[in-house]
């Protein structure tokens, strides 16, 4: 019965919340559509709502009756795209076919819709041969743009004052190149101003349509500065564009912090506003697991990101004007053919049309039950005496905000048969008899409603007095500081080991002057019931050597290499082990860390304009090892492929990275050095380090990704999971 209890609330709830029926015949579809709020309404003051169509919906009666009750904005999803509409007849002359497109037009004006138009410039599902004359000789500069002109101009201007926005130029950028730009057909031909000239264009054929800019990983740092700046430019220069579009393909995890700081960015530009153009939220973190249906807790957790995604949106409305989700259920997302074939859940309507609980997060938020907290610990000990010990900021933080201030910052990490506990509780008052931090451990993470003989608690006040109960043993010591204090422990429970990948249930809470504020259980009743405890995983975090030395980066292996021990990508995150890998050194001084890979990879590619889906490595380096996401400075990734060229994500630049490489039987070796950019390196030091293979197939798509430590195909943006490495003399 381990969950039992818990999963049948929650399933209670969720049924109870979801639809008055389950059945998938048009009349109880049709109940379900229909006696919920609609979304186009509940948002009216803020923005409107949209939905990404494929034409198949216009056939369908409960389709359009679902896009009628709740959307006042559509986008075609692949029907107004260049390969859409463009055709040539035998002789090779290209002609237009607006057949479809119109359809989406028709419908929108007799439903009292808008249309945003997606997409006029874009390097894919653009035909290859729209860039070649009729004898199949590439186009010059003058007659690619001329073609662009004449495309732009009947495709715009067919559809003047229907369609009110359109995506102009979809995803130019690529922040792997050194001016940002993706080497599409378009810049190749054109030039870096082919961007500039489409919206001159597109703004010739519709003076009243508004102008977009869209892209995806749009907070992505790198990306979003790029974009921002580019963006601000034309804006300055008197380019006739007038939104930034934000993809937001996203997931479960990602940060909503870096969302908000890239509108609130975007929104400093003058004359610019911001649309939501293609939202779904991914319940999957990663390209490797696969559901048949969706766990109860995964759709719980999408529902609590729903709803803190939007209250981002509604605080920026008055530069927000549009929020589109890509697609209208989930059985028509495109999430479940990519990037991997599987079941996705990523949109507020399932597919027998049912309200999802993300739908209900939106709409009535106070119903949806809290998301359960989740976080990782690592190994490692301390001596309780007020002082945090190196060990504990090799684990990532467990917080309590409160009215966005930090209440408590605390760090946790195991070892055999004690959990090591440092905290930070931050309350500018003191009164001893009533503030403290409380403690609650479930070693078997067995989520019951009830306080089961399992479970242990112990609370410390602040008068130095210590309530627990009868299974658990302490040490403890309490530091006051100003506006603040540190309380540093050990707990142990007599007869409970701890081990590699164990999952423990847990929480914290931060008692002020008598009230609660909890990490995981906010509803404060952690003494009586273990179901909303938080979940802990014990992980193993590897930790390697670099040894002092200058080696020259020239591909060639010098004898100094033999100094640092020999590590390896045995890491599985995609494919299989019999994927690309490699085993590596590292050499540190106090300009440079070194690394030298030989890489087993008997296929080579670089044919994939991204350059993550090329044979290559990455390096990813925190210099600070703060184990948080999202990236600060001193973090940084660094990417070479077999062929020397290099690519870099947030953090990374040319002017900090020197590689050389060798391609050798089997496979290929790479020397690198990156320079080192806020600290100062010393012996005894520890940094954040992972080491990544990408492995690209002989048609040039990466089938597999191998690592030295963290699991996760997420260290692009977070390096909570990474390794760490000992600078040793």
């Amino acid at each position: 019965m381990k969950k039992l209890v818990s999963i049948l609330i929650v399933l209670v709830l969720s049924a109870t919340l979801i639809a008055t029926t389950n059945q998938n015949d048009k009349e109880g579809v049709q109940t379900v559509t229909t006696q919920v709020p609609s979304l186009k309404e509940v948002f009216a003051r803020y923005f409107r709502i949209g939905a990404a169509l494929p034409a198949k919906v216009f056939g369908n009666p409960v389709d359009v009756e679902l896009i009628k009750k709740h959307f006042n904005s559509m986008t075609a999803e692949n029907e107004m795209k260049p390969e859409s509409i463009l055709r040539r007849d035998a002789s090779g002359k290209i002609f237009y076919d607006f057949t479809t497109a119109d359809r989406y037009i028709e419908f929108a004006q007799k439903h009292g819709m808008v249309v945003r138009g997606h997409t006029l410039v874009w390097h894919s599902q653009t035909p290859e041969w729209f860039f070649r004359d009729e004898k199949g000789n590439l186009l010059d500069r003058e007659a690619m743009i001329e073609r662009m002109r004449e495309y732009i101009h009947t495709v715009v201007g067919r559809y003047k004052g229907k369609v009110y926005a359109w995506d102009v130029v979809n995803e130019a950028v690529d922040e792997n190149q050194p001016d940002g730009l993706r080497r599409s057909m378009w810049y190749q031909v054109i030039g870096p101003d082919y961007i500039e000239l489409a919206f001159k264009f597109a703004h010739e054929a519709d003076p009243d349509a508004l102008l977009f800019y869209n892209d995806y990983n749009e907070y992505h740092q790198k990306k979003r500065d790029i974009i921002y700046n580019m963006v601000k430019s034309m804006k300055e220069k008197g380019v006739p564009i007038h939104g930034i579009g934000m993809q937001q393909h996203i997931n479960i995890g990602t940060s909503i912090e870096q969302i908000e700081q890239a509108i609130a960015m975007y929104a400093t530009i003058p004359g610019i506003v911001v649309e939501i153009t293609e939202l779904d939220v991914n319940i999957y973190r990663d390209n490797a697991t696969k559901y048949e249906i969706p766990p109860t807790e995964l759709l719980i957790q999408q529902a609590n990101f729903y709803r803190r995604l939007f209250e981002v949106y509604k605080k920026y409305s008055d530069v927000i004007n549009n929020i589109t989700f890509w697609g209208l259920k989930d059985d028509y997302s495109w999430l479940r053919g990519y990037p991997v074939r599987r079941n996705n859940w990523p949109l507020l309507f399932d597919e027998s049309y049912n309200a999802k609980l993300a739908y209900w997060a939106l709409v009535k938020p106070e119903l949806i039950p809290a998301s359960l907290k989740e976080g990782s610990i690592v190994p490692g000990e301390a001596i309780i005496a007020g002082t945090m010990d190196d060990s504990f900021l090799q684990s990532p933080p467990i917080k309590i905000v409160v009215d966005g201030n930090d209440k408590l910052v605390a760090r946790v990490i195991w070892g055999e048969d004690k959990l090591y506990i440092y905290a930070d509780v931050y309350d500018a008052t003191r009164n001893p008899d009533k503030d403290g931090l409380a403690i609650f451990i479930d070693a078997k993470n067995f989520k019951a409603p009830f306080f089961h003989d399992q479970a242990a608690y112990v609370t410390f006040w602040y008068n130095k007095e210590i309530e627990k109960s009868e299974n658990v043993e302490v040490e403890r010591f309490l530091g006051p500081a100003y506006r603040r204090y540190s309380i540093e422990a050990a707990i142990s429970i007599p007869g409970v080991k701890f081990s590699r990948d164990q999952l423990i249930g847990f929480d914290i809470a931060v008692i002020d002057d008598g009230k609660w504020y909890s990490w995981s259980d906010t509803t404060n009743q952690q003494k009586f019931s273990t179901l909303a405890y938080g979940t802990l995983k014990l992980e193993g975090i590897k930790t390697g050597k670099a040894m002092y030395g200058q080696p020259v980066i020239d591909g060639e292996i010098d004898e100094i290499w033999k100094k640092s021990e020999e590590l390896e990508t045995d890491v599985i995150v995609a494919g299989s082990a019999q994927n690309a890998s490699a085993k590596f050194r590292v050499l540190w001084d106090e300009e440079h860390l070194y690394v030298l890979a030989i890489v087993k990879d008997p296929v080579l590619n670089k044919d994939n304009s991204n350059a993550w889906e090329q044979d290559s490595i990455e390096i990813f380096i925190s210099e600070t090892n703060h184990k948080t996401p999202p990236y600060r400075d001193g973090d940084g990734q660094f990417r070479v492929n077999f062929a020397n060229q290099q690519s870099f994500g947030t953090g990374g630049s040319a002017a900090r990275f020197k590689t050389a490489t060798k391609v050798i039987e089997g496979g290929y070796i790479v020397e690198a050095a990156v320079k080192w950019s806020v600290i100062k390196p010393q012996a005894g030091m520890i940094i954040g380090f992972d080491f990544q293979v990408n492995d690209a197939s002989a048609q040039g798509r990466r089938t597999g990704i191998m690592k030295w430590c963290d699991p996760t195909d997420n260290t692009w943006q977070n390096m909570s999971k990474v390794g760490n490495m000992v600078l040793t003399k």
